[in-house]
């Protein structure tokens, strides 16, 4: 019995069986793509939110709660349209028209 470090079992399948597809490179790359193109677009949703909470908490102001960012797993990233970034947008500029309002009355 050898004695020392333990060893990891090794891959028996080899690194063939971790090369992806021509479909899912090809999904991996567009899925890339369009979190690329989400990135501003996301983090200007994200800094509102704080921006806007913060204001209404130096107020004692609650703002009704702002829409779920969807997970980025759940968009297929084929440039659907409507894509479900389509509608959390949508949503997100409800809500900062609905923040906006309860700013304002106070």
């Amino acid at each position: 019995m050898r004695r020392g470090r333990a060893t990891r079992p090794r891959n028996k399948a080899g690194p063939a069986a971790f090369e992806r597809t021509a479909d899912q490179s090809a999904y991996f790359e567009s899925s890339m793509s369009l979190a690329s193109q989400l990135a501003g677009p996301l983090a200007e949703a994200r800094n509102d939110i704080a921006r806007l909470q913060a204001a209404a908490r130096a107020r004692g102001l609650e703002l009704p709660t702002p829409p779920e960012e969807p997970h980025p797993a759940t968009c297929c990233g084929r440039g659907c349209f409507p894509c479900m970034y389509t509608y959390y947008f949508e949503a997100m500029e409800k809500w900062r028209v609905e923040a906006g309002k309860h700013l304002a009355g106070a």
